[in-house]
C-alpha cells in the first residue's frame, strides 16, 4: 500500500505529540507505565502525579483556605513555571466582573470584551494571558497546547482573523511559591496535583 503525504503529516504529527508528552510528563509517564501499564500507551489528559511540574493543576483543599487566603477556596491553579528557586502560577477559576477593554481604558482591543481573571496574590499590575494557539509568537508552550504571551501578535491574528478573542484567557497578578513551599502531601493545603 502506498503511503500519502497526509499519512507522513498524520505520523510527524503523532511523533510530535509524543515528544510534547515525554517532555511535559517525563517521569510521570514512566510511573504511570510501572503502576497502570494499560494507560501508558494512551497520551495522558490528566492524572493525580506525586510532585508538581510546569504545566500541570493544583487543586486546593475543599476545607482549606476558609479564613485567610480565601482567592485560594477551591482553586485550580495551573502552574507555569516550577523549579528548585520556586514555582509560579495562575488561579483559573476566579473571574473578576472586570473585563480587559475596563482595566486598559481600550474599548477598541480585539480583546476588550474578554474578561479579567484573579490569577493570584503576586505581582501588583501583572496580566497575562493564555491561550492554544500556536500561531502566536513570543508566546511560550507551558504543557502541549497551552501557551503563554505573545500580546501583540495574539492582537494581530485576531484583527486577522486567524485567532477568535475568546480563545485567550487574561490574569491579573499571578501565584508565587519559594522553594518546597507547593508540596501535595504532609500538611499542605493542596489536594492534588494533576498533570495535563
Amino acid at each position: 500500500m502506498e503511503s500519502t503525504s497526509g499519512d507522513s503529516d498524520s505520523k510527524t504529527d503523532g511523533d510530535e505529540t509524543s515528544k510534547k508528552v515525554a517532555s511535559a510528563s517525563g517521569s510521570n509517564l514512566a510511573l504511570l507505565k510501572k503502576q497502570k501499564h494499560t494507560l501508558s500507551g494512551e497520551t495522558p489528559w490528566a492524572h493525580v502525579i506525586g510532585a508538581p511540574e510546569r504545566g500541570c493543576l493544583l487543586i486546593a483543599r475543599g476545607e482549606s483556605f476558609t479564613g485567610g487566603q480565601q482567592y485560594f477556596h477551591q482553586a485550580v491553579i495551573l502552574v507555569l513555571e516550577h523549579n528548585e528557586k520556586g514555582s509560579m502560577g495562575v488561579i483559573l477559576n476566579r473571574p473578576t466582573q472586570y473585563t480587559m477593554g475596563y482595566v486598559s481604558g481600550d474599548d477598541a482591543s480585539p480583546f476588550s470584551q474578554n474578561a479579567l481573571y484573579f490569577g493570584g496574590d503576586v505581582g501588583d499590575g501583572t496580566v497575562s494571558f493564555l491561550h492554544g494557539s500556536a500561531v502566536v509568537s513570543g508566546s511560550v508552550e507551558v504543557t502541549p497546547g497551552v501557551f503563554l504571551g505573545g500580546y501583540d501578535s495574539a492582537c494581530d491574528l485576531v484583527n486577522q482573523g486567524d485567532v477568535k478573542p475568546n480563545e485567550c484567557k487574561f490574569f491579573a497578578r499571578y501565584c508565587g511559591w519559594g522553594a518546597g513551599q507547593v508540596r501535595p502531601e504532609g500538611g499542605s493545603q493542596i489536594r492534588h496535583t494533576y498533570v495535563l
